[in-house]
């Protein structure tokens, strides 16, 4: 009961509006979350690694701060019932960011755009005045496949565009150990309905939390995460499902924990499942608001534009949408309006006949 309590008191914090928190709200957010937690609700232990988990954090407990997990906890719990009952969040498919990028090229077929598959940029040449275009000086962009095209902007990675670059990019870059599987079993028991009369879950997410440090070890282990999407999401055939694991170690340490959280889960959930197919990768990027605004690789010129890393957050995180505006406004100059920013007319509308 006790336990209890210091929770109800934690959950009744969490859901004051801004105004009623005050300053008082912005103390104690550089202490560690299981310090916040203890010093200012009295929040057991047993319960920092489940309190953890709802922010998706991937540092471990020692080094999530109470700034980094509050918020997403904040967003996390004020999300539930505003897609529909029952539920606080919508899955993103095959892992990642695949349906946006699908939208947008879609966007850019039906505005009138050309995109192209399987070639990369393999160099750039400096602005060179094209006589067709009279004084706009166009970049010529060498492809992989050997064709080249002329354009006013380049916009991309600096993976993609920067090929000198490369090895610092790598070297500077933080690194995720990510695999994806696909299981023969739909291990029903782990998709429970989310509320009475409510959805089936076409998600879980499993966390398995890391070593704490121990005096003269020095181990201290991130938490590993296992997203599990069942058929329902059109990812895999009925009567399997896929697992994506993620945990914040290089893969020589990060896969091996990966393969041990999944045969363990599979031992508990269906002994007699296997995984009929396995990826294993490493992502490079960054991960919340670290190196956000800057990019120590882009070139300095007005018709380059580099897109920072990709985020390797769990969660999609809002920034990307950030960083597309920033671009637009940039292709865009004094054209660019806010309230036109991904609004996109429907041209399959039909005009009313003439009365």
């Amino acid at each position: 009961m006790k336990s209890k309590r210091s929770l109800m008191k934690f959950l009744r914090y969490l859901g004051q509006s801004n105004e009623e928190e005050g300053s008082s709200a912005e103390e104690g957010l550089d202490m560690t979350f299981p310090e916040f937690l203890h010093s200012r609700f009295q929040v057991p232990s047993d319960l920092f690694d489940p309190l953890r988990s709802l922010s998706l954090s991937p540092y471990p407990l020692s080094q999530t701060t109470a700034g980094y997990a509050l918020p997403k906890i904040k967003r996390h719990l004020q999300s539930i019932g505003v897609f529909g009952p029952g539920f606080s969040s919508v899955l993103a498919k095959w892992g990642g960011g695949s349906e946006i990028a699908q939208v947008a090229c879609r966007a850019c077929a039906v505005g009138g755009g050309v995109y192209a598959l399987s070639r990369g940029i393999k160099s750039v040449e400096t602005p060179k005045q094209h006589p067709l275009d009279g004084n706009v000086d166009l970049l010529n962009v060498h492809l992989s496949n050997g064709e080249s095209v002329r354009t006013r902007f380049v916009v991309g990675s600096a993976w993609d565009i920067l090929a000198d670059a490369q090895e610092a990019i790598f070297s500077a870059s933080t690194k995720v150990s990510r695999s994806v599987m696909i299981v023969s079993s739909p291990l029903e028991s782990l998709f429970p309905p989310t509320s009475d009369n409510g959805p089936v879950a076409a998600g879980t997410i499993v966390v398995v939390p890391g070593r704490e440090i121990v005096k003269g070890d020095g181990i201290d282990e991130p938490p590993l995460y296992l997203l599990l999407h069942s058929s329902d999401t059109g990812e895999c055939p009925s009567g399997q499902c896929v697992i994506y694991g993620s945990v914040l170690q290089q893969p020589d340490q990060g896969q091996p924990r990966i393969d041990a959280a999944v045969k363990q889960l599979l031992k508990a959930a269906d002994p007699g499942s296997e995984i009929l197919w396995k990826m294993q990768f490493t992502h490079l990027g960054y991960l919340g608001s670290e190196g956000l605004s800057k990019d120590k690789f882009a070139r300095k010129s007005s018709q380059i534009l580099l897109l920072p890393p990709p985020c390797l957050d769990i969660e999609f995180n809002d920034c990307m949408i950030d960083q597309v505006r920033h671009v637009w406004k940039e292709l865009m100059g004094a054209d660019a309006d806010d309230k036109h920013f991904l609004v996109f007319e429907d041209r399959e509308a039909s005009e009313e006949p003439d009365s």
